[in-house]
């Protein structure tokens, strides 16, 4: 199962960007899930258009069965609420990973949307909710 990680880049540093998503990425696999990334070089050569960008990432998003969307760096998530509208027109689970507040009433008003204030806690409920919509058995991470 695939898990889309949705989040600020244009508007956030490159380690913002970047560390939360290869965390999760290393994390997912514990749960046998695939972190998807949309930070992914471009071909050699030429920059992509934005037109492209989207296109790609909208493809990625696509391939995958719930979203984790990291909501919390102190900079706007323009990208993030439309692959948020775009997951959840698709019918996917959508997790919303915030720190201290929820965010905007745009998010909030989606059922489909749950909210969690760690990122382990995101990612489990990802997993979970793209397993219950595959019909699939969760197996979580042996206890002993």
């Amino acid at each position: 199962m695939r898990i889309y990680l949705a989040g600020a880049i244009d508007q956030a540093s490159e380690e913002d960007a970047s560390t939360w998503r290869d965390y999760s990425i290393k994390e997912l696999r514990l749960y046998g899930a695939e972190g998807v990334s949309p930070l992914v070089p471009e071909p050699q050569g030429r920059d992509l258009t934005p037109a492209e960008i989207y296109e790609r990432d909208l493809a990625l998003l696509k391939s995958c069965d719930a979203v984790v969307a990291e909501m919390w760096l102190p900079c706007p998530h323009y990208g993030t609420a439309v692959e948020v509208e775009c997951a959840v027109a698709a019918g996917m689970p959508v997790v919303v990973w915030t720190v201290g507040k929820l965010p905007s009433v745009f998010l909030r008003r989606h059922s489909e949307v749950a909210f969690r204030f760690d990122l382990d806690d995101a990612l489990h409920e990802a997993t979970f909710q793209a397993a219950l919509r595959q019909g699939r058995v969760l197996v979580s991470r042996p206890l002993y």
